[in-house]
């Protein structure tokens, strides 16, 4: 089945921006992923979309989502399609490492925490309601 229809299955819903997973191979505990850009992604360091999809071989049967990221390294910017290492340590931590096509570090992440959530608590976060967090600007004086 393909890689989305899958993780439809499982909750996900990803907008045609965020399907960047291309192909994905397994190498025991490991997980090396191709995932590429439908956009520019010339603004960013690392496209958003990019990243995301980076994730997409992650799923195995319940709904996770990134909680916590520590270690991260930005290499280099303006790559439009990686290619990704994807491992977790016996905690169940995801270590992410990835180049672009010409096998140059574009970013690394030394441990990626997921969240299990329901389906339930994923519809209650995309369809909004009242935040538990707000930007709230406050002026500060301009030091002499």
């Amino acid at each position: 089945a393909d890689a989305y229809e899958t993780l439809a299955d499982l909750g996900y819903g990803y907008g045609p921006a965020f399907q960047g997973l291309r192909a994905l191979w397994r190498d025991g505990d490991e997980m090396f992923a191709e995932v590429q850009l439908p956009v520019d992604a010339d603004e960013f360091g690392v496209h958003p979309a990019l990243l995301d999809a980076a994730l997409h071989p992650l799923p195995s049967g319940d709904l996770w989502v990134p909680f916590s990221w520590s270690g991260v390294r930005l290499h280099s910017v303006g790559a439009t399609a990686l290619r990704v290492r994807l491992s977790r340590d016996a905690d169940g931590a995801v270590r992410l490492v990835a180049f672009d096509g010409a096998g140059v570090p574009v970013v690394s992440v030394d441990e990626l925490r997921l969240q299990k959530m329901s389906r339930e608590q994923l519809g209650a976060a995309v369809a909004g309601g009242d935040p538990l967090y707000e930007v709230r600007w406050v002026d500060v004086p301009v030091p002499a």
